[in-house]
């Protein structure tokens, strides 16, 4: 119900500013004394509604922690809260329009060398990896097939395409949900052509349905109870950039026919 997804979104909050704030340390971009600083911050006065942070919540959040580690001493450049936009094309009667869908992810790993193959091996394949944090322990967030974390691996591609538009020379890319408090770490892997195929084959018609209507061939099947978290409410040109800050997955429940209640960005 509401009052939980509140909670959720309150503590999901303050867990969120911890873990970047542990990432860079662990990165060596913050000081251990701005981390304490920080911390302290989050427990005496953390944002207007924001759950309190704690030794208890610092425990959740080292799994978060300890994978982008892991990338950070395989030599990997590991970016924090990257801003992404991932620009998806129109369908229909808006083809030749793009769509940027924007949003902010929590972690992302680089592979070691972009530059262009001569040759493509096994033992020299290239992929990205996109962390998302989910403190939340009262929605499940499954991992294959994620749409938001999809987007999150479109925008990433999108920031690491050439001046021309050409994508890097990266074979796959591997998502990672982390909710310490349901189940600990999901990764799926999939192709860069199939993300790709994705985003032109269900992304974009549910996209230009959302933004344009019915007449594009959405099926909504709207109600009280389903619609009171959806970031489409109202007017879905004005809120879809609010899809990521919701944590909602807004193109899955197009293409379910359905709005189940919204996970916020937990």
């Amino acid at each position: 119900g509401f009052a939980n997804a509140n909670l959720a979104a309150r503590q999901g909050t303050t867990a969120h500013k911890a873990a970047e704030a542990k990432a860079l340390v662990m990165l060596g971009k913050m000081t251990d004394a701005e981390l304490d600083a920080t911390l302290l911050e989050l427990s005496v006065e953390p944002e207007t509604g924001d759950e309190a942070y704690s030794e208890e919540m610092g425990e959740w959040i080292t799994e978060y922690i300890d994978l982008l580690k892991q990338f950070a001493d395989e030599g990997r450049e590991v970016l924090i809260e990257q801003r992404v936009s991932a620009a998806v094309p129109l369908t229909g009667g808006h083809e030749g329009e793009v769509y940027e869908v924007k949003g902010s992810a929590d972690a992302t790993a680089l592979p070691l060398d972009l530059k262009p193959r001569k040759k493509k091996t096994k033992k020299n394949r290239r992929s990205i990896d996109v962390v998302d944090l989910k403190y939340g322990n009262g929605i499940f967030v499954e991992v294959d097939e994620n749409s938001q974390a999809r987007f999150y691996g479109l925008g990433v591609l999108g920031d690491l395409a050439d001046d021309e538009g050409n994508l890097p020379d990266v074979d796959d890319i591997t998502y990672h949900i982390v909710q310490p408090r349901l189940g600990g770490i999901r990764s799926w892997t999939e192709s860069i052509d199939d993300l790709l195929d994705w985003r032109d084959n269900v992304a974009a018609p549910a996209l230009t349905a959302a933004l344009y209507g019915p007449e594009e061939g959405a099926t909504f099947a709207p109600s009280e109870s389903a619609c009171q978290f959806c970031p489409a409410r109202g007017t879905c040109e004005a809120l879809a950039e609010d899809v990521f800050a919701k944590g909602a997955d807004l193109f899955e429940a197009i293409d379910n026919g359905d709005f189940p209640e919204w996970e916020f960005g937990v």
